[in-house]
């Protein structure tokens, strides 16, 4: 299994667990363990796990390491997927 798809069947173990919390009732066809998830859902999460592993996680592990772990966050910024992958583009 890869970090991406660890990643994602985690996501979907805890986010399955924590709905009805939250009020909200998920797909029948897609509330089953990881195994059972329907293979477009799987790799939908994988390409999400993915993305985030490549790029958002990355990047601020190196903003902490920048800073020696002293970050103080002012502002959230907001980009999109695609102006991520201009400014910072995966090996």
């Amino acid at each position: 299994m890869t970090q991406a798809e660890y990643l994602a069947s985690l996501f979907h173990q805890y986010y399955e667990e924590l709905a009805p919390e939250f009020g909200y009732k998920t797909r029948e066809e897609s509330a089953k363990p990881w195994a059972d998830v329907p293979e477009q859902n799987k790799r939908l999460m994988i390409a999400v796990a993915e993305e985030l592993l490549n790029g958002d996680v990355a990047l601020l592990h190196e903003i902490i390491k920048s800073r020696d772990h002293k970050i103080m966050i002012q502002s959230t910024v907001y980009i999109t997927l695609s102006e991520r992958r201009t400014m910072f583009p995966t090996p």
